[in-house]
């Protein structure tokens, strides 16, 4: 586990993170699988979409108000699938913190992108540096109507992610599982392509859900007289996320525990800057070692805890102490059930048998592991990892 050290120090987090995540999993699947785990919400049939729900509100707050907290490249990410500019985005972030938004910059945005009619709608709103919310047409200038900039959230993140997903579920279905393909090519085009639009169809919803909750809360919010707040965003992300029952069950795990991370990371730098968390002297080090000790060890003697995926990845890398053990267990064949009277018998004539005495050429018997062979049948008896005896020639 010490490995990463000969890496690039800016992936020690990332590892060290997710490797983590793959531990906690381990630990949680041990737990339930020898009944420690108890807890309320256990036995919950949606956890895994529960567990993606609250990574995802927290990636998604971050994302407005503290993005410093997330990756630059998942920030980045993130900024590409949505529909909101940079600009946007700071004028947002500096309104909640009490703070003047830049309004030439903002005002510069809106001509830019809706022109002079846009303009007009957005200054009413925006009279001060200091206002109680970003209107919403400030967030799509270049329509009046939300639901239009809803649609156009929905068909550009399904434009920019359907190659993604079909090359995500096509090239593994030909490279790994050729055999397959080469029997029935199209039922695997037809399976790979129903299942990139379903995870299409969950990360658009996803996003221009997303941006629905935003422009409805700034209704209701203009329409009493609100101000904005931090939290709402929160909310936004805990609603937008429920479209991860669009995706299959057997998926939802691993995108649980994809945005899992990342919301952790994201908070324990939150709860670090109110001085409510500590930093630990190579702590990324000290967690990669730990969660790889823990998975290695479930892989070895645990491997039902084990998520499929790691479990597979393993096996193409690492011999498995535990495939020598089924493969011994699968060789020996059952000895037939005896009956109380054959067994006192077998004992009397094993106790009397000269081949475990203790002297003589006879000691050698005992030392060879095989009671009651002759030396040329010991010979004879090889034991077989494909599941059987065989006799050698």
């Amino acid at each position: 586990a010490t490995g990463p050290h000969a890496m690039d120090k800016s992936w020690h987090r990332t590892m060290a993170l997710y490797m983590a995540t793959r531990a906690v999993q381990c630990g949680y699947n041990f737990a339930k699988l020898h009944g420690y785990w108890h807890f309320w919400g256990s036995d919950w049939a949606h956890g895994d979409a529960l567990l993606f729900i609250l990574s995802s509100a927290q990636v998604m707050y971050a994302y407005v108000m503290r993005p410093e907290t997330l990756p630059p490249s998942y920030y980045k990410f993130i900024v590409r699938q949505g529909p909101i500019d940079e600009v946007i985005l700071q004028a947002v972030r500096d309104n909640n913190r009490n703070r003047a938004i830049n309004l030439p910059q903002v005002m510069d945005y809106v001509q830019r992108s809706g022109g002079a009619e846009a303009v007009k709608t957005v200054q009413r709103h925006l009279t001060s540096e200091t206002p109680s919310i970003i209107p919403c047409r400030a967030l799509h200038p270049y329509t009046r109507f939300c639901s239009l900039h809803t649609l156009n959230a929905f068909k550009g993140t399904s434009r920019e992610i359907f190659p993604v997903y079909l090359s995500l579920v096509l090239v593994p279905a030909i490279v790994l599982r050729f055999r397959t393909f080469a029997k029935g090519p199209a039922d695997v085009l037809i399976k790979s392509l129903l299942s990139a639009v379903r995870s299409t169809t969950f990360l658009a919803v996803f996003c221009s859900g997303y941006q629905a909750v935003v422009c409805v809360q700034r209704e209701f919010l203009q329409h009493f007289n609100l101000r904005d707040h931090k939290l709402w965003y929160y909310f936004a992300g805990v609603i937008s996320s429920l479209s991860i029952l669009i995706e299959r069950k057997s998926r939802r795990s691993e995108l649980a525990l994809y945005a899992f991370p990342r919301a952790m990371d994201s908070l324990y730098m939150i709860l670090y800057d109110h001085q409510l968390a500590f930093r630990v002297p190579q702590g990324e080090m000290l967690l990669f070692c730990s969660a790889m000790a823990s998975v290695m060890y479930c892989y070895e003697n645990e491997s039902e805890c084990l998520s499929p995926l790691v479990a597979k990845l393993l096996d193409r890398f690492l011999p498995r102490k535990s495939r020598n053990h089924l493969a011994l267990k699968l060789a020996v064949p059952p000895p037939p059930p005896v009956s109380d009277a054959e067994d006192s018998d077998s004992r009397v004539r094993f106790a009397d048998s000269p081949s475990i005495s203790s002297s003589g050429d006879d000691a050698d018997d005992e030392t060879d592991g095989a009671v009651g062979l002759q030396p040329s049948d010991r010979n004879k008896s090889v034991l077989s990892l494909s599941g059987g005896y065989q006799i050698a020639p």
